[in-house]
């Protein structure tokens, strides 16, 4: 939990000076994935707790350090009228839940540097359809 609780400290930081919602959300999404390239945040968060904690525990603790900050950009991008309202709860678990897949992908990937630029790009589409068109 000390790691997921560090990575969420990296990710406020690099957010904290954005003004907006949706480039809080690119660089938060950046800071995540860039974590991926930490071999003891991957081996540690990413490969060994699931199958030590069980999938359903080790998505609790993602959850507990992940979900309110998603929740908290989604909100803020609804209230702005940049992001379409929708099922917020379910909305925020389903964007961590990408972003968990994304990590997982680049941890397990042959190449972890391209898996990182295609999960960002991925992500990034997924966070455009989520805007309200201008």
């Amino acid at each position: 939990m000390a790691l997921e609780r560090e990575l969420m400290e990296q990710v406020e930081a690099a957010i904290a000076d954005e003004p907006t919602t949706v480039g809080r959300m690119m660089l938060a999404i950046g800071a995540v994935l860039d974590a991926c390239s930490r071999p003891e945040l991957v081996r540690i968060a990413l490969l060994d707790a699931p199958s030590v904690l069980g999938w359903q525990a080790w998505r609790a603790v993602e959850s507990e350090y992940g979900l309110q900050l998603v929740t908290d950009l989604l909100r803020a991008g609804v209230d702005e009228g940049v992001i379409a309202p929708g099922p917020g709860d379910t909305l925020a678990h389903i964007v961590l839940g990408s972003v968990i897949e994304c990590a997982l992908l680049i941890a397990h990937a042959d190449d972890p540097a391209a898996a990182r630029q295609e999960a960002e790009t991925s992500l990034g589409l997924l966070l455009n359809g989520l805007l309200v068109p201008t």
